[in-house]
């Protein structure tokens, strides 16, 4: 009884500290893509459509996403909260996965790395499509398994292997280039169907011989089930009337997906991925990966991720040379390589495209410390398995201590300023690297009523979550007006923006200075470049003075309609 108590709060000890290490999220600001599902989210809780009111290059299913916490309060707090919660959920799911997989300490370390790669990652990656699209990942996978490894009724074996192929139908929808996750549940199905693993059980009256195997049926529950979650996608756009809205966006990424080369894609994998990788280890993402400058950060025993790779290397040997755990390896592997294969895929390299690939490290990285622990039953290498399980577990101590120390300082600055001086979100913002988005959003809030529109002309779509008031037209960042990677598609956006605009006569029109909100951003070029939008913004806008990097114009009171 003492020791289950023991036992009981060493758990509940353990799981407030890994919590309290990911709190200071909580605090982190909307920068570009949060800022962006923000935004679009705000409009669907209004009663908005996505991509005809509110157009976003990611898929629908992260804008949803973000629409739950927004029903709720549409502050970043809120959306913060709701993205730990979900990595919650995802974490004990990676432990099942984990624990069908390695066992019962595979699924502890497992959870633990997740929580704590995610935990110490930067404000710009939070929070992200890929972060809620782990959840579904990993779903998949776990179906897909379960529905392969179970002796159970041909009815749970149907149910998983439906639930398995729909996660990866949900995973289209968050990004297109997600389904190719859909390959290692796929890979793992096929496999059994080769091995004939797939058989109805015998009945009393029948032999074992007289048993058929289903060679189809596995694969079409797959597909179905995938093939299930893209139609109910297209269904809720089609009752909206928002299909012609979707099959633009869907052009949009298409243009943008060729407009780089497959040779800049191999060059990437070649030369810089590992560049990449160590990058996103150090900084979290970005070269600007803290935003507040005052908050020194902590690089200790390479903030554990050496350690992650060691284990998952340990994790290859062992697993494969063990007959037991050589399918549960491969899988995993098969799994870090799609979830590398879908950067490459995507062409952009943006660093924060790395959320995907911490699940599948977390997986074989806990398969490492426990293949090698089940390696000690071999009397013949005991000695050798003792050394390595404990090289393992040290691994494994490295890991937990190089993340949480990543985040240390982080949580001593949000406990200084929340609990001690007891700042408001609002002030917290102020100090950050993002406080013109604050002071912009405060004028912009005082300056109009609800019903008043604006518009941003640049890539700082968070500013209309901040203000709390509507973009008056369908774009709230501009990034395809100097990247649409087709002229055709510039053009028509360009239209569009323009009718939107002289249809909503938005109160205020703001554009960014040179430089910001990057190095080398220029939007004033860009909109002097779309020449029948700048002349119209000439013709019934002034200026009247500016916040920061943002110059202000207000739209002309005195004159009469559009012409």
């Amino acid at each position: 009884m003492i020791r289950r108590i023991f036992s009981a709060g060493t758990a509940i000890l353990a799981s407030v500290l890994l919590l309290a290490i990911a709190l200071p999220q909580l605090w982190y600001p909307l920068w570009f893509d949060q800022g962006a599902l923000a935004a679009c989210a705000d409009v669907l809780r209004h009663g908005g459509a996505l991509y005809r009111d509110c157009w976003e290059v990611r898929g629908p299913a992260a804008v949803l996403a973000y629409t739950i916490p927004m029903l709720v309060s549409p502050s970043p707090v809120a959306i913060h909260a709701f993205d730990l919660l979900w990595q919650v959920f995802t974490a004990l799911l990676l432990a099942l996965l984990a624990h069908r997989m390695f066992g019962l300490r595979a699924a502890v370390v497992a959870a633990v790395l997740y929580w704590l790669t995610y935990a110490s990652i930067n404000f710009f990656a939070a929070a992200q499509a890929e972060s809620f699209a782990n959840l579904f990942f990993v779903l998949a996978l776990y179906a897909g398994w379960t529905a392969t490894e179970i002796a159970a009724r041909p009815s749970q074996r149907t149910a998983w292997l439906t639930i398995s192929g729909f996660c990866v139908g949900v995973l289209f929808w968050f990004n297109y280039s997600f389904a190719l996750g859909g390959l290692v549940p796929f890979g793992i199905i096929l496999a059994r169907v080769a091995q004939r693993r797939f058989s109805q059980p015998a009945s009393e009256t029948t032999t074992r011989s007289a048993v058929a195997p289903l060679r189809v049926q596995p694969v079409l529950l797959y597909l179905l089930g995938a093939l299930a979650a893209l139609v109910f996608g297209l269904a809720l756009f089609a009752i909206s009337g928002t299909l012609p809205s979707l099959q633009s966006q869907i052009t949009y990424n298409i243009a943008i997906f060729h407009n780089v080369p497959l040779s800049a894609r191999l060059d990437w994998l070649r030369t810089t991925f590992w560049e990449e990788i160590v990058a996103f280890v150090s900084n979290g993402n970005t070269p600007t990966a803290g935003f507040k400058d005052t908050v020194t950060q902590l690089s200790l025993l390479g903030r554990g991720y050496p350690f992650v790779f060691a284990l998952m290397l340990m994790g290859l040997v062992a697993g494969l040379f063990r007959r037991n755990a050589r399918s549960a390896t491969w899988y995993g592997l098969g799994y870090f390589v799609v979830a590398v294969a879908i950067c490459l895929w995507q062409g952009h390299f943006y660093r924060y495209l790395f959320l995907i690939i911490l699940p599948a490290m977390a997986l074989l990285a806990a398969g490492g410390l426990a293949e090698w622990q089940y390696a000690a039953g071999h009397a013949g290498l005991r000695r050798i398995s003792i050394l390595t399980t404990v090289i393992a577990v040290l691994f494994f101590a490295g890991a937990t201590v190089g993340l949480i120390a990543a985040m240390l300082p982080w949580v001593r600055d949000a406990y200084d300023n929340v609990v001690v001086q007891r700042k408001s979100t609002a002030a917290l913002y102020q100090e950050s690297r993002l406080a013109p988005y604050s002071s912009l959003a405060v004028e912009l809030n005082q300056r109009t009523t609800p019903l008043d529109r604006i518009v941003i002309f640049s890539d700082v779509p968070a500013i209309y979550v901040l203000a709390q008031r509507p973009n008056g037209t369908r774009f709230p960042y501009l990034r395809w007006a100097h990247a649409a990677g087709s002229d055709a598609i510039r053009d028509e956006y360009t239209q569009q923006f323009l009718d939107d605009l002289t249809r909503s006569r938005a109160k205020y029109f703001v554009v960014t200075r040179t430089n910001y909100p990057w190095q080398e951003a220029n939007f004033i070029e860009v909109l002097k470049s779309m020449t029948a939008v700048h002349d119209y913004v000439e013709r019934h806008y002034h200026y009247i003075g500016e916040n920061g990097p943002f110059l202000i114009y207000e739209r002309n009171v005195t004159q009469g309609a559009d012409q």
